[in-house]
């Protein structure tokens, strides 16, 4: 669902980890390595040996990938907008 963001815009929500598909941790395990939900805002994977696993961010925070080191969950007025409009674009408002 990426196909309406600018190429630049796709490059950087893909830095953030916003892709389609699976998640798949790359790091070496001794690495932190943070992801977020396609589905849910305010959640977020946290790889550990290779496994991604869902982690919940507090009631009324989202995670914000723009944060590092992460994770961080964080208030909705601080998300980025180009972030709001990916998940927009999958049916999930962030207010």
């Amino acid at each position: 669902m990426m196909a309406d963001f600018t190429p630049e815009q796709q490059a950087t929500l893909e830095s953030w980890g916003y892709k389609s598909g699976d998640i798949t941790c790359t790091k070496p395990s001794d690495e932190p390595e943070y992801y977020p939900n396609p589905t849910d805002p305010g959640s977020f994977y946290q790889c550990s040996n290779g496994v991604p696993y869902l982690q919940p961010c507090p009631a009324g925070l989202v995670f914000n990938p723009t944060v590092n080191p992460g994770p961080v969950c964080d208030w909705p007025s601080n998300i980025p907008e180009l972030v709001k409009l990916w998940y927009s674009q999958q049916g999930i408002t962030i207010e």
